[in-house]
């Protein structure tokens, strides 16, 4: 069974790096990407994502989940901010698969598996 591709998009590299050191490379494919024109590029491989920062970031955060759950209506996303805010509940309001504030490290990984379950188990999980 191929590796399930996780795309980070995040303007620092702290969570793709923490991501790709924590789990395991025959079950997970990190690619970290910075916001961007790479999003859009790598997107339509990724099967679970994880869009960090996006309390630096809100607009691009937004328009990041809209181009994925337009592009890939049952990717889960994981949405991840630093210093949760009001500005925050438009991202969650986007259908989410689940919203991460503070420093998030150990949960992260638990939502990711569980994210993964899931799609394990679904009949229209796509290999790449």
């Amino acid at each position: 069974m191929k590796p399930i591709r996780i795309l980070v998009s995040s303007p620092e590299t702290s969570t793709g790096a923490f991501l790709e050191s924590t789990l395991s490379a025959s079950r997970f494919r990190v690619f970290t990407i910075n916001p961007g024109p790479s999003f859009m590029e790598l997107a339509h491989r990724a099967e679970i994502a994880v869009i960090d920062c996006i309390d630096e970031r809100p607009d691009v955060a937004q328009l990041e989940i809209a181009f994925l759950k337009k592009m890939r209506p049952k990717i889960p996303i994981i949405v991840i901010s630093r210093n949760s805010s009001d500005r925050d509940v438009r991202i969650v309001e986007q259908g989410i698969y689940y919203y991460l504030a503070g420093k998030p490290e150990e949960k992260l990984v638990r939502v990711i598996h569980a994210a993964a379950e899931m799609i394990g188990k679904s009949p229209n999980r796509r290999t790449i």
